[in-house]
């Protein structure tokens, strides 16, 4: 799942960010499948779309076991991550991918490294989109989300409504904290709870054996509303 980049949703994350004037930003949660990704490929895609050359770069993937080595993605030990990128597709941005075996995980394990990727491999890129693993357990990733977002100018933290707690969301931006980057902001997702126009339709439903073509009506509109089902 992608956001729109159009919407006003993802135009406040876009200010708060690269509207300031930084150049590197990293997404992370509280927890995996926490939307991290689909933030971070509407935000370069916002990027990308206002005319600024932007990298969507995933560090956070596991350990790539055994010696099979792949065909595509940044494997450190073979190239720089300059040469590992991605092109063309139906993104409006270039993408970096991390595929790295366990030598390569304890190499670019060093937030100076990898600062300096970002800035001299990755050099022509005027904004970069950092994907990270959540913050401040990062396992299976191959690369702590500590690192990752050290190297950032800014961290955007993204969380599921309801599927945390506040303990949980104090330790993540105490971690964030800790690192030395700064906080741009917190991004609830709502994905996982009914929207307005649901609950309106389960609501009209309770009258359908009293008003059943009534209650199937509003229960209709209410789905049918683009407006009371939009989410981020």
């Amino acid at each position: 799942m992608v956001f729109d980049p159009s919407s006003l949703e993802i135009e406040r994350v876009f200010a708060q960010s690269f509207g300031q004037g930084l150049r590197t930003v990293g997404i992370t949660a509280p927890q995996w499948d926490s939307g991290t990704s689909s933030l971070a490929r509407s935000l370069a895609a916002r990027s990308a779309l206002s005319g600024r050359k932007t990298l969507y770069m995933d560090l956070s993937g596991p350990i790539i076991e055994g010696d099979e080595e792949l065909s595509t993605g940044w494997q450190p030990h073979l190239m720089g991550a300059g040469q590992a990128v991605e092109t063309g597709g139906d993104e409006p941005y270039d993408r970096l991918i991390l595929k790295a075996n366990m030598a390569d995980a304890m190499a670019i394990r060093d937030t100076e490294r990898l600062t300096a990727v970002l800035n001299s491999d990755l050099i022509r890129y005027r904004s970069v989109v950092v994907d990270l693993a959540p913050l401040p357990k990062s396992s299976p990733a191959a690369l702590p989300s500590s690192i990752g977002a050290a190297a950032c100018e800014g961290v955007i933290l993204t969380s599921l409504v309801g599927a945390v707690s506040r303990e949980n969301v104090v330790q993540t931006v105490d971690s964030i904290e800790a690192t030395g980057t700064k906080l741009l902001g917190l991004v609830l997702n709502d994905r996982d709870y009914p929207t307005l126009g649901q609950e309106m339709a389960r609501e009209a439903l309770r009258l359908r054996r009293i008003f059943p073509w009534l209650a199937n009506s509003l229960a209709r509109r209410a789905l049918n509303s683009k407006m009371l089902n939009s989410r981020l």
